[in-house]
């Protein structure tokens, strides 16, 4: 069988074993996120009005896949919606598993890769309901890829993607934070070299292009508002959104926690958290009645394995130092684990997963990798088979 017929097969097989374990999944756990309803009532807001200004409903998140969700639902109803949802999920895959061509990772590794994305309980959990997350991930995917391909034709495309993932969400912001202080850390070391400085030319392309797409995003609502009242609509909504979600260190420990084991420790009623001092507080909005919960369809084994594997390939394999260092893989999943630091929501942790994953297939030993797929579908069989709750209270 020749090398075409081969990726064809791959194909095939992520195709239908994803679309066998999507609507599985989706029935088992009923997974569904109350912030879809917000987002879609949103996104149908900004086609319907006149002024088409996305300051209008949910000024704090950037509009573009709220945009897409309203065009979807208003012009294919809910089941296009869902249709639409399931696409994105296979298109993730599909994305990651084009990952072959660059001939850092084969063929294989590729198709490993994607089969654990597509087996990830929390990449299901993302795309059972339409969140920013959804498209913004599916853009950080593609700029991955395109980034990988080592071409400077590639590198203005990857940073496009990019800007589109900040803009379906200003989330990813963090993995370019976290990606610029990686190459300047490189800089420092003074590792001057080509793909050193390709770093620097895609950051640099992706700031562009982020500038120029909030202007075009944007441009409604200075045309209406004015210039300064668009910003500081923008800043405000951002400061709001910085308010709830900001670091704080007793929120990233308890999200750390559910990020790496899927047990989330938290006084689950009547809790706010005091900006200032980092302590918490009474509050009066009610979440629920529990004080430590096991969250199954939100947890993936990759998250647990990926830095375990970095540390001890650290300490035990000293030649691989450099080329961790230098692994944009393990930069964007250092990202997202700091983006899911910001609080113990899911969807934070999907960009992690997705990299950590990507970067797992890259160095662990192949043994290691088969053993890590295993587990990983037998705990999807696991909640597919026995969970129908979304969580299991530890303690009451």
């Amino acid at each position: 069988m020749n090398s075409g017929r081969i990726v064809i097969a791959y194909l095939f097989l992520l195709v239908i074993s994803g679309s066998i374990i999507y609507p599985l999944f989706l029935t088992s756990t009923h997974m569904r996120y109350s912030d879809e309803e917000l987002y879609l009532r949103c996104g149908l807001e900004y086609i319907k009005s006149r002024e088409h200004c996305p300051l209008m409903c949910n000024p704090e998140h950037t509009p573009l896949a709220k945009f897409v969700y309203g065009i979807m639902l208003r012009y294919t109803g809910l089941e296009g919606l869902r249709l639409f949802l399931f696409s994105i999920y296979i298109s993730l895959i599909l994305i990651i598993f084009i990952l072959y061509k660059n001939k850092i990772i084969g063929l294989k590794y590729a198709f490993v890769s994607a089969l654990l994305v597509e087996l990830n309980p929390l990449i299901l959990s993302l795309y059972s309901s339409a969140l920013l997350d959804d498209v913004m991930l599916l853009f950080l995917a593609a700029s991955f890829v395109l980034l990988s391909f080592g071409e400077n034709p590639y590198l203005v495309v990857a940073a496009l993607f990019f800007a589109l993932s900040v803009m379906a969400k200003e989330a990813s912001l963090v993995v370019l934070a976290v990606y610029a202080l990686f190459v300047l850390v490189l800089w420092a070391r003074r590792r001057e070299s080509a793909r050193v400085r390709r770093h620097t030319y895609f950051i640099v392309y992706t700031v562009i292009f982020i500038i120029i797409l909030y202007t075009i995003f944007y441009s409604p609502c200075i045309a209406s508002r004015g210039f300064s009242s668009t910003m500081h609509e923008i800043l405000s909504g951002y400061r709001y959104e910085h308010h709830l979600h900001g670091f704080r260190l007793v929120i990233s420990m308890i999200s750390v926690s559910k990020m790496l084991t899927g047990v989330e420790v938290w006084k689950y009623y009547n809790v706010t958290f005091n900006i200032v001092n980092n302590t918490i507080t009474i509050g009066s909005y009610r979440y629920a009645g529990y004080l430590l919960m096991f969250t199954p369809a939100e947890y993936s084994p990759v998250a647990t394995v990926f830095p375990i594997a970095v540390i001890w390939l650290l300490l035990e394999r000293p030649e691989k130092r450099r080329a961790l260092m230098e692994d944009v893989s393990v930069m964007w999943a250092t990202g997202g684990f700091v983006l899911g630091m910001l609080g113990p929501m899911a969807w934070y942790y999907a960009p992690y997963n997705v990299f950590a994953t990507i970067a797992l297939a890259r160095h662990l030993p192949r043994r290691a990798l088969l053993v890590l797929l295993v587990t990983e579908a037998a705990y999807l069989v696991w909640i597919i088979a026995f969970n129908h709750r979304l969580f299991y209270s530890l303690v009451i």
